[in-house]
């Protein structure tokens, strides 16, 4: 994957989760009762870090969702990688991560 493709994956993902009511921590996704869903359910309401690589990847470009997974992997630095930082952060923090994750991936 090319170098721009990641940065404009990236960019999808926060601006998809920039809305602090479409980031959710715990689930994948989850749906406007707050109930857990897949990540492609079609009443996700909002999603994690991991559930909007998946929803906006997964289905037709595994390749896409794999480097987006590796590159929030190496910028992650709590234990247990991005997921942890999503499920145990604030909407701020996780924001302000994918913006390190996006200067970092131009």
């Amino acid at each position: 994957m090319s170098a721009s493709q990641l940065n404009t994956d990236l960019r999808a993902i926060r601006t998809l989760l920039s809305d602090p009511a479409k980031w959710t921590k715990g689930e994948n996704a989850r749906d406007h009762e707050g109930c857990g869903v897949t990540f492609n359910h079609p009443a996700a309401t909002c999603w994690c870090l991991n559930g909007a690589n998946a929803k906006l990847h997964a289905r037709q470009h595994w390749s896409r969702f794999h480097a987006v997974d590796k590159a929030l992997t190496a910028a992650a630095t709590e234990p247990g990688s991005y997921l942890t930082l999503n499920d145990n952060g604030t909407h701020p923090g996780v924001m302000a991560f994918l913006d390190k994750v996006i200067e970092a991936n131009p």
